[in-house]
């Protein structure tokens, strides 16, 4: 297994809130939402509400914590020269832009 199955399974079990639309922790993470709503409909936790409160706990907490050890068994018998190159793989240089995104930030700044 490789850091982008990782990375693949992370977004498929929605384990991270920042790469991950509410769409896909919805799908897995319905019924504890629903529950949370219905037995708690006035809960107001801040700053962006229960939904996004419940999937921080059991995406980000549980499930990414689960997934710590199966993360940690990729790196098994790496040379420190493999280490090297996979950390050389996030520099800046390496990125892959993605120009709407920066459109939106860009709009965004704009004063109004």
């Amino acid at each position: 297994m490789h850091v982008r199955d990782i990375v693949a399974k992370t977004r498929r079990l929605a384990a991270d809130t920042f790469a991950v639309p509410i769409a896909t922790a919805r799908s897995n993470y319905g019924q504890v939402f629903d529950l949370v709503e219905s037995e708690f409909p006035d809960a107001n936790t801040y700053p962006f509400g229960s939904t996004f409160h419940v999937w921080r706990l059991v995406g980000e907490k549980l499930v990414a914590g689960l997934l710590a050890p199966e993360f940690a068994r990729t790196f098994v018998g790496l040379t420190v020269a493999d280490l090297d190159r996979l950390v050389d793989s996030f520099r800046f240089e390496e990125c892959d832009i993605d120009e709407r995104f920066v459109l939106q930030l860009t709009h965004a700044a704009r004063p109004r």
